[in-house]
């Protein structure tokens, strides 16, 4: 169910299905949660990209974005049998 609901999710708020990539901090942390977990599905997101200057001077959040993105996790959430 989780990934028909996050390309619904994606779609509606996007306009394209969900796209994947595995990057960021908290990968490590992933692997120790599916090693413990092997049977529960994750959904990760974050809305930093390359031009955010993450925990740096002039840090950038996109603020519309965020909001779209909030709005699609929303959507997964409500959509969790």
């Amino acid at each position: 169910w989780l990934a028909s609901s996050l390309d619904a999710a994606s779609r509606r708020h996007f306009g394209a299905d969900c796209a994947y990539m595995g990057l960021g901090g908290t990968i490590p942390l992933m692997n120790v949660l599916q090693e413990g977990f092997p049977a529960a599905q994750f959904m990760v997101c974050g809305v930093l990209g390359p031009k955010s200057n993450a925990h740096g001077p002039n840090e950038f959040l996109h603020v519309p974005y965020a909001k779209k993105l909030t709005a699609a996790v929303a959507d997964v959430i409500a959509s969790a049998r």
